[in-house]
């Protein structure tokens, strides 16, 4: 959380208390940070925030502070982002801080990210509300420039199917803070200049703002095609930047359509929470759904039909991936859902809210490849699916998150298998690229789930048979006459 010492108040008041990661462990230290005089202007950017002695330690890794500053220009309606840079109090910064060159009328705001469990913001904090100093002024500042002629904040683009980019709050992702930390416990601002001077160094960054996930997102955006808002370093040239002020611009403009209800084909389709009445032999410990999905299918014929498309060819096992994928949504999207709601932990609700709103996009990823390709598509959970569905909501409490963690993440490594299988066998373009892009989706997910730490054997499918290995046949290999061999 963070917090703002006020003179015309005794007692600190809470303003925000800040999310905390899902990998993280619990933290520790209340921290003191003391801002320096007139932090919003160049002179001040390029102060040191001090972390006053006490609690907290900026080289203790649950303790530190970071913070980060996004610059408007509302002459030429661009952006600019800074890091300040924060150390111990009674220390001085390995390397001075570079000073911004900062456009006339420029309207700057910080904001402020921390593993600490708290912060109290003292020194020049007039304009300092919740995490952030100035942060209304600039939202009305770049709200008013974008009522005039000329793009404030660029359009969020297309992937490489076409489909509207996502943006970093709908994979939860935040900006991250990087500093560069010496031996001696001296810090400096992560530019090339500065790592060319210290040679040796460790870079540290607010990772308790989950870096996975942020590194998640870039990922898939790199794979789809896509790229995140970002604007010039104010500390070096040649270099962009993300923040957190650029992600809530972003997030705040047309995003994709997360109603319940899709339309394909001009018949509806809809995701919800509810699926009838339970079936009583479905529900209860579990065993049932390991039973049914360790049941071997029903002998037919095999499909092994290949379809010829411009994008080549169209095997079968293309073809049940998108299918399988399908049916993973259709369950997985409506219960994930019900799990912000219903479930006992903090963590399991705040992942649900993740894997809930990736699930969106990734169905949009299916609906990209069928109307590419004309693929028969589920429109409801299969028999194990429903399993699972009534096995987690007929649990309560502690149970309910424990049952949902190992279905979910059951599930997710059956397909994983799949999407592997695909990608290293499809000759179809199309299915490469959806199989790269389910393989991000599900590896993040079972990796969410997986940092709950609830999940048990039961949450991993059986792999699959292996043939032992063949022993030669015949006499032993005799050594060479040129092979050195001991004496006896």
């Amino acid at each position: 959380m963070v917090k703002v010492a006020s003179p015309l108040i005794p007692s600190l008041i809470t303003l925000l208390a800040f999310t905390k990661d899902v990998f993280a462990q619990k933290n520790t230290g209340n921290c003191i940070l003391q801002l320096p005089t007139n932090p919003l202007t160049a002179e001040g950017l390029a102060t040191p925030f001090i972390l006053v002695k006490g609690n907290c330690d900026q080289t203790n890794p649950n303790h530190r502070v970071f913070v980060e500053a996004t610059i408007f220009d509302p002459n030429t309606k661009t952006f600019g982002v800074y890091h300040p840079l924060v150390i111990n109090e009674g220390t001085q910064p390995a390397i001075k801080p570079v000073v911004p060159s900062l456009p006339q009328n420029a309207v700057v705001a910080l904001w402020f990210k921390a593993k600490a469990n708290s912060i109290t913001l003292t020194g020049s904090t007039q304009t300092c509300v919740d995490a952030s100093c100035n942060a209304h002024a600039f939202f009305r500042a770049v709200q008013a420039a974008g009522e005039g002629q000329g793009a404030v904040i660029p359009p969020v683009g297309n992937d490489k199917m076409g489909r509207p980019c996502p943006k970093a709050r709908f994979f939860g992702a935040i900006a991250q803070t990087t500093f560069l930390q010496t031996n001696a416990g001296q810090f400096a601002q992560a530019t090339e200049a500065n790592r060319n001077t210290l040679k040796q160094f460790a870079e540290v960054s607010s990772g308790s703002a989950n870096s996975l996930k942020s590194a998640f997102f870039e990922r898939a955006l790199a794979a789809l095609g896509c790229t995140p808002f970002q604007a010039p370093s104010m500390m070096e040239q040649g270099v962009m930047l993300n923040s957190i002020a650029l992600n809530e611009l972003f997030h705040n403009q047309p995003s994709l359509n997360k109603a319940n209800t899709y339309h394909r084909g001009g018949r509806k389709r809809r995701i919800s929470g509810h699926f009838g009445k339970r079936s009583s032999h479905l529900s209860g410990s579990g065993l049932d759904c390991l039973a049914i999905a360790n049941t071997p299918p029903p002998a037919g014929d095999v499909d092994d039909t290949t379809v010829n498309t411009k994008f080549g060819p169209l095997s079968a096992v293309d073809r049940e991936l998108v299918r399988k994928v399908r049916l993973a949504t259709l369950w997985e999207l409506p219960m994930a859902r019900e799990a912000r709601q219903r479930a006992e932990l903090g963590k399991v609700k705040r992942i649900s809210a993740t894997i809930e709103a990736q699930h969106v996009f990734l169905d949009a990823a299916v609906d990209g490849v069928v109307q590419q390709m004309a693929i028969d598509m589920p429109t409801e959970p299969n028999t194990l699916q429903k399993c699972f569905i009534a096995d987690i909501q007929a649990q309560s409490g502690i149970d309910y998150d424990t049952t949902f963690v190992k279905w979910l993440r059951f599930a997710h490594g059956q397909v994983f298998e799949a999407i592997a299988t695909v990608r290293g066998t499809s000759q179809n373009t199309v299915i490469r690229s959806f199989a790269e892009t389910a393989n991000m989706f599900v590896l993040g997910h079972m990796q969410l789930l997986e940092s709950t730490s609830l999940t048990q054997n039961t949450s991993f499918p059986a792999p699959p048979p292996v043939k032992k290995p063949s022993r030669p046949t015949g006499p032993p290999a005799q050594p060479s006459n040129d092979t050195m061999v001991p004496p006896a």
